[in-house]
């Protein structure tokens, strides 16, 4: 899921009060998908705002906090010059407006002063497909929950053709079962009430070619 609303100032929660709403109709809404499994894990994005989102979650969930486990792999952009970046910012009317031009800005792929689109979506992509692979082997717990950031999530919500992008707080499901095809998996993803279904063949570096 992506973080709730935020104030962008770095600081534990960083969440607006408004964020801190949406994401505890969210964590509602998990605790449903959820149901009686009790063998679950959390995993963050190290940023404050993911980390805040991701408490929420724990909280309604019974679970610990320190047990939270940071993901360097779905954690925001890179930032390779702060300056220029706040430029590229302060560009756009609003960061809504960033989340509805930032699959087709070329300047989010020069790759200069921040991570290139495309290598967000490679790491993000390995990451899910390992997780894959250790679907096949028996190796996952029963749920997983991520709290991740748009430019990470902003492809898998894309592939469901909504005009609106994804907002914050929003959740995407993604169900793995075996499949009847030798080294696939099957997936069952779903977002704003509608669902798509996928066999995806392992290993994980085929993943990302196969996802469109």
């Amino acid at each position: 899921m992506r973080h709730g609303k935020t104030t962008y100032s770095g600081q534990f929660p960083d969440l607006t009060d408004e964020g801190k709403n949406e994401i505890a109709e969210a964590a509602q809404y998990i605790q449903e998908v959820i149901g009686s499994k009790t063998n679950i894990k959390i995993v963050s994005s190290p940023l404050p705002r993911a980390l805040g989102t991701a408490d929420i979650i724990a909280k309604k969930l019974g679970y610990p906090f320190e047990d939270i486990e940071q993901e360097l792999a779905i954690r925001c952009m890179d930032f390779y010059d702060a300056d220029a970046a706040n430029l590229i910012w302060t560009s756009y009317p609003s960061p809504r407006h960033i989340d509805c031009l930032y699959a087709d800005d070329p300047q989010f792929e020069l790759g200069t002063v921040i991570e290139k689109r495309s290598a967000i979506q490679h790491r993000f992509y390995n990451y899910l497909g390992s997780l894959f692979e250790q679907f096949v082997v028996g190796d996952l717990p029963d749920a997983i929950i991520h709290t991740s950031h748009y430019e990470v999530l902003w492809t898998l919500a894309s592939t469901f053709g909504f005009e609106e992008p994804l907002i914050h707080g929003e959740v995407i499901k993604m169900e793995l079962t075996a499949s009847t095809q030798e080294n696939h998996v099957h997936v069952r993803a779903t977002f704003r009430e509608c669902s798509r279904e996928f066999d995806f063949k392992l290993p994980w570096m085929l993943f990302s070619a196969q996802f469109c």
